[in-house]
């Protein structure tokens, strides 16, 4: 449903140094600039549509934002907790249509912690070792 796909504009480059030859995952010169990328919301060039100031909804083009921190400038999945738990405060809201069971994010997010220090712990075992395959000739 893009219009300028359907208009032919659209073209393959990447982003980072403007080749046709690759894309910007596997540009040979990675840059944390995208020179070459057309905004969609504003129609410039040099940025991406979720670093647009025109584009106030960030990476939620439908709304809403990061369920941990509310932010429209990254994923649910990227959300850094802050590691300084010293710093670390949590303060719980409730509105009054809310229920007892509107906290599923805090358990995610504590589920996440959990399987981030097993990762950090659990000492990393040896793939099996494939047994050598024997050809039997008839």
């Amino acid at each position: 449903n893009c219009p300028k796909a359907e208009s032919g504009t659209a073209v393959d480059v990447c982003y980072h140094c403007g080749s046709a030859d690759h894309t910007t995952k596997v540009c040979p010169t990675p840059s944390k600039t995208f020179a070459f990328a057309t905004c969609f919301v504003c129609g410039g060039q040099g940025h991406l549509s979720s670093a647009c100031q025109k584009n106030d909804k960030g990476l939620y083009p439908n709304g809403g934002g990061c369920k941990y921190c509310g932010s429209t400038q990254h994923l649910m999945r990227d959300c850094k907790p802050t590691k300084n738990k010293e710093l670390e405060a949590t303060v719980g809201t409730v509105e009054a249509h809310q229920g007892g069971d509107d906290d599923d994010v805090f358990v995610a997010l504590r589920r996440q912690q959990i399987d981030k220090e097993r990762r950090d712990v659990e000492p990393k075992r040896p793939a099996a070792k494939q047994p050598k395959r024997v050809v039997v000739n008839f």
